[in-house]
Protein backbone atom coordinates (compact mmCIF):
# COMPACT_ATOMS: atom_id res chain seq x y z
CA UNK A 1 0.00 0.00 0.00
CA UNK A 2 1.22 3.61 -0.66
CA UNK A 3 1.17 6.33 1.88
CA UNK A 4 -2.13 7.83 2.50
CA UNK A 5 -2.65 11.44 2.21
CA UNK A 6 -5.77 13.18 3.25
CA UNK A 7 -5.63 16.73 1.66
CA UNK A 8 -7.43 19.88 2.99
CA UNK A 9 -10.86 19.78 3.13
CA UNK A 10 -10.89 15.60 2.90
CA UNK A 11 -12.32 13.61 5.05
CA UNK A 12 -11.68 9.73 6.22
CA UNK A 13 -13.72 7.74 8.02
CA UNK A 14 -12.67 4.22 9.66
CA UNK A 15 -14.89 3.81 11.91
CA UNK A 16 -14.28 0.37 13.71
CA UNK A 17 -11.98 -0.82 10.98
CA UNK A 18 -7.92 -1.62 10.12
CA UNK A 19 -5.57 0.02 7.75
CA UNK A 20 -2.00 -2.07 7.43
CA UNK A 21 -0.17 1.18 5.60
CA UNK A 22 3.04 -1.16 5.23
CA UNK A 23 5.62 0.65 6.49
CA UNK A 24 4.32 4.07 4.80
CA UNK A 25 3.43 7.71 5.81
CA UNK A 26 0.03 8.76 7.18
CA UNK A 27 -0.68 12.55 5.99
CA UNK A 28 -3.62 14.55 7.54
CA UNK A 29 -4.21 17.71 5.92
CA UNK A 30 -7.98 17.38 6.95
CA UNK A 31 -9.91 15.13 8.38
CA UNK A 32 -9.49 11.28 9.90
CA UNK A 33 -11.67 10.07 11.90
CA UNK A 34 -10.96 6.65 12.78
CA UNK A 35 -13.81 5.67 15.19
CA UNK A 36 -12.21 3.08 16.90
CA UNK A 37 -10.59 1.45 14.22
CA UNK A 38 -6.78 0.54 14.19
CA UNK A 39 -3.70 2.05 11.46
CA UNK A 40 -0.83 -0.30 11.97
CA UNK A 41 2.63 0.04 10.56
CA UNK A 42 2.51 3.57 9.85
CA UNK A 43 6.17 4.82 9.32
CA UNK A 44 5.72 8.71 9.68
CA UNK A 45 2.37 10.33 11.30
CA UNK A 46 2.46 14.32 9.82
CA UNK A 47 -0.65 16.32 10.75
CA UNK A 48 -0.97 19.50 9.07
CA UNK A 49 -2.20 22.91 10.89
CA UNK A 50 -5.52 22.22 9.17
CA UNK A 51 -5.62 18.46 9.69
CA UNK A 52 -7.49 16.53 12.10
CA UNK A 53 -7.26 12.78 14.21
CA UNK A 54 -10.68 12.28 15.85
CA UNK A 55 -11.93 9.12 17.44
CA UNK A 56 -10.66 6.73 20.05
CA UNK A 57 -8.86 4.15 18.15
CA UNK A 58 -5.36 3.44 17.13
CA UNK A 59 -1.96 4.85 15.19
CA UNK A 60 0.69 2.53 16.06
CA UNK A 61 3.97 4.26 14.00
CA UNK A 62 7.80 3.23 14.16
CA UNK A 63 8.92 6.88 12.05
CA UNK A 64 8.59 10.22 13.19
CA UNK A 65 5.20 12.46 15.20
CA UNK A 66 4.65 15.76 13.57
CA UNK A 67 1.79 17.82 14.40
CA UNK A 68 1.09 20.89 13.38
CA UNK A 69 -3.08 20.43 13.65
CA UNK A 70 -5.31 18.50 16.31
CA UNK A 71 -4.77 15.17 17.56
CA UNK A 72 -8.20 14.44 19.93
CA UNK A 73 -7.03 13.01 23.31
CA UNK A 74 -8.61 9.78 22.95
CA UNK A 75 -6.66 9.23 20.05
CA UNK A 76 -3.64 6.19 21.26
CA UNK A 77 -0.63 6.91 19.07
CA UNK A 78 1.72 3.87 20.28
CA UNK A 79 4.93 3.35 18.86
CA UNK A 80 6.31 0.34 17.03
CA UNK A 81 8.29 -2.02 19.42
CA UNK A 82 12.03 -1.87 17.73
CA UNK A 83 11.22 -6.06 17.02
CA UNK A 84 8.23 -5.79 14.86
CA UNK A 85 9.54 -7.28 11.45
CA UNK A 86 7.02 -5.88 9.21
CA UNK A 87 7.79 -2.20 10.43
CA UNK A 88 10.53 -2.06 12.74
CA UNK A 89 10.41 1.29 14.80
CA UNK A 90 13.76 3.07 16.06
CA UNK A 91 15.57 1.80 19.12
CA UNK A 92 12.83 2.65 22.08
CA UNK A 93 12.94 5.85 24.24
CA UNK A 94 11.30 6.39 27.56
CA UNK A 95 7.63 7.43 26.95
CA UNK A 96 6.52 4.88 23.92
CA UNK A 97 3.05 5.77 24.37
CA UNK A 98 2.32 9.56 22.77
CA UNK A 99 -1.11 11.17 24.54
CA UNK A 100 -2.29 14.60 23.45
CA UNK A 101 -3.43 16.90 26.26
CA UNK A 102 -7.21 16.59 26.11
CA UNK A 103 -9.29 19.41 26.51
CA UNK A 104 -12.65 20.23 27.43
CA UNK A 105 -15.51 21.19 25.34
CA UNK A 106 -17.32 24.00 26.16
CA UNK A 107 -21.19 21.76 28.04
CA UNK A 108 -18.15 19.75 30.07
CA UNK A 109 -16.75 23.06 31.31
CA UNK A 110 -20.66 23.84 31.98
CA UNK A 111 -21.11 20.74 33.93
CA UNK A 112 -17.86 20.72 35.82
CA UNK A 113 -18.69 24.20 37.32
CA UNK A 114 -21.90 23.18 38.24
CA UNK A 115 -21.35 20.52 39.86
CA UNK A 116 -18.43 22.41 41.67
CA UNK A 117 -21.40 25.01 43.11
CA UNK A 118 -23.40 21.88 43.79
CA UNK A 119 -20.72 20.40 46.47
CA UNK A 120 -20.02 23.54 47.47
CA UNK A 121 -24.04 24.40 48.62
CA UNK A 122 -24.14 21.09 49.89
CA UNK A 123 -21.03 21.68 52.08
CA UNK A 124 -22.15 24.99 53.35
CA UNK A 125 -25.66 23.53 53.73
CA UNK A 126 -24.20 21.42 56.91
CA UNK A 127 -22.81 24.58 58.32
CA UNK A 128 -24.98 26.17 60.96
CA UNK A 129 -26.43 29.37 60.69
CA UNK A 130 -25.23 32.00 63.09
CA UNK A 131 -27.78 32.52 66.17
CA UNK A 132 -29.35 36.06 66.42
CA UNK A 133 -28.74 37.79 69.31
CA UNK A 134 -31.86 38.26 72.23
CA UNK A 135 -31.82 42.05 71.48
CA UNK A 136 -33.58 40.92 67.90
CA UNK A 137 -36.12 39.40 70.18
CA UNK A 138 -36.27 41.63 72.39
CA UNK A 139 -40.00 42.69 71.21
CA UNK A 140 -40.95 38.93 71.37
CA UNK A 141 -40.98 39.24 75.43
Amino acid sequence: MASQIIPVGGKVVLHNGFTNLSCTDLTVGGTLDIGTGTYVNVHNVTVASSGAILGTGAIIYSGKLSVSGTIQGSVRLVVNPPPNVACPAAPPSPGKVVNPAPTLSGSMLVALATLMLLLALFALRGQAAPRRSSETHGADK
